[in-house]
C-alpha cells in the first residue's frame, strides 16, 4: 500500500543493495538517520571483480551473513507475544540504540516494548541499571 519499511540497516563499514548488482534496475533506496558518507561502487567493477576467487568468496560470505541475520529478524518478528519477542531481541543483541529504535526493529510500538521490558525486569530475567539500559541476567 505504499508504506515504507526497513529491510536492512547498514552501518559504518557495511554495504547494502548487493542484489542490485544482478538486477537491471536499482530497486532499493537508503535513508541516512545521521550524518554519514556513502561510497558508490560501479556495478561493472563489482561484476568484473567476481573473476577474483577471494573477492567472490568474501562477497558470498557477506551475503550469507546478511541472509542469516534477515532470517533471524523474521523469526523474532514472527513471535506473537510482545514479552517473548522483546526477550528474543535482547538475546539477539538488537538493543544497541534507543528503546524506540529497538521497538521499531521488533515491529512493536514503543509502549508495548517498554511494558514488556518492565515485565522482564520485574520477573528478574533482565537488569535495568539505568534509564534505557537493559541487560540479560546470567
Amino acid at each position: 500500500n505504499g508504506e515504507r519499511f526497513i529491510i536492512h540497516r547498514a552501518q559504518a563499514g557495511t554495504s547494502f543493495a548487493e542484489a542490485s548488482v544482478f538486477s537491471e534496475v536499482y530497486h532499493c533506496d537508503a535513508v541516512f538517520l545521521e550524518a554519514g558518507a556513502l561510497v558508490r561502487i560501479d556495478k561493472a567493477a563489482v561484476l568484473a571483480a567476481f573473476a577474483e576467487p577471494e573477492f567472490a568468496r568474501t562477497y558470498g560470505r557477506r551475503a550469507a551473513q546478511q541472509i542469516q541475520a534477515q532470517r533471524q529478524m523474521l523469526e523474532i518478528v514472527g513471535i506473537r507475544r510482545a514479552e517473548d519477542r522483546v526477550m528474543a531481541g535482547l538475546v539477539a543483541g538488537l538493543l544497541d540504540g534507543s528503546v524506540v529504535e529497538f521497538a521499531a526493529r521488533l515491529q512493536l510500538s514503543h509502549e508495548a516494548t517498554y511494558r514488556a521490558l518492565r515485565k522482564l525486569v520485574q520477573d528478574g530475567r533482565v537488569k535495568n541499571p539505568a534509564r534505557g539500559i537493559y541487560h540479560l541476567r546470567p
